[in-house]
């Protein structure tokens, strides 16, 4: 079976460290990317295609549309 692949997506460093570790303890999940804003978030996801996002929805800037 393959991995969850999945992305993490907060504009702060110690959140995606907390969240990346927790994460890597589960081999049936693989980090695919990790964006520091809403416009890389939108790039890694056309080039990453994860199956699932871990999204801060408190970050400044722009609403996130994954299109």
């Amino acid at each position: 079976m393959n991995p969850l692949r999945a992305m993490i997506v907060d504009d702060e460093g110690p959140a995606r460290r907390l969240l990346l570790r927790r994460l890597l303890a589960h081999p049936e999940i693989a980090v695919v990317g990790e964006a520091i804003n809403v416009r890389e978030a939108a790039i890694l996801c056309k080039l990453q295609q994860p199956d699932v996002v871990f999204l801060d929805i408190g970050m400044p800037g722009k609403t996130f549309r994954y299109l």
